[in-house]
């Protein structure tokens, strides 16, 4: 009897313990995801220096000497600020969210697959003028400059779910974007 007792005390310990535990190790772990934006960066891409200021609300305001290398920087503030984003939006618009979130959202890529987001972008970046598809490539390269760049830090959502993004390509932005906007437009 008495160790019967021993044992639920134990087993209501760890239930009360385990939870708060596991929360706190995974915040913990998830802490450094928060963006950089401080500090100078050398990567390849950018054709000139290109200065990248943000305000005192963190609205960032991009000096580049051409138009490539404004959206190569546009693409680095991009992912810096909004690539957890990027890549959730990619990945469901691609049917593939349930790489990541398991049979629960099926049915979604089902949907993304059927409205074929990714055969009609690449269709669609293929009849693009090369001056259009340059900019797609400066922009793709400026998200993976970031994630190759010393400033980056990986999204706590991605950090919590052991997601690592892959790299971005010029066609994403047109997959991204196909899903937005269909919502808008009805």
């Amino acid at each position: 009897m008495k160790l019967s007792f021993l044992g639920i005390g134990v087993v209501l310990l760890l239930i009360c313990l385990l939870p708060p535990s596991y929360i706190g190790l995974t915040l913990l772990r998830a802490g450094g995801g928060l963006p950089v934006w401080d500090g100078n960066v050398v990567t390849s891409g950018a054709n000139a220096p290109v200065e990248i200021i943000r305000d005192q609300y963190g609205v960032p305001h991009i000096y580049a000497a051409t138009e490539h290398d404004a959206f190569f920087a546009q693409g680095f503030v991009h992912a810096q600020d909004r690539l957890w984003q990027m890549m959730v939006i990619r990945q469901s618009a691609s049917g593939r969210l349930a790489e990541w979130f398991g049979g629960s959202v099926l049915q979604d890529d089902r949907l993304a697959r059927a409205y074929d987001y990714v055969g009609v972008s690449e269709r669609q970046l293929a009849a693009l003028p090369s001056e259009d598809r340059a900019i797609l490539d400066a922009y793709a390269a400026g998200v993976n400059a970031y994630m190759e760049s010393k400033l980056f830090r990986m999204p706590p959502e991605m950090k919590v779910l052991h997601i690592t993004p892959e790299p971005w390509r010029s066609v994403d932005s047109l997959i991204a974007y196909k899903p937005i906007y269909q919502a808008l437009s009805s």
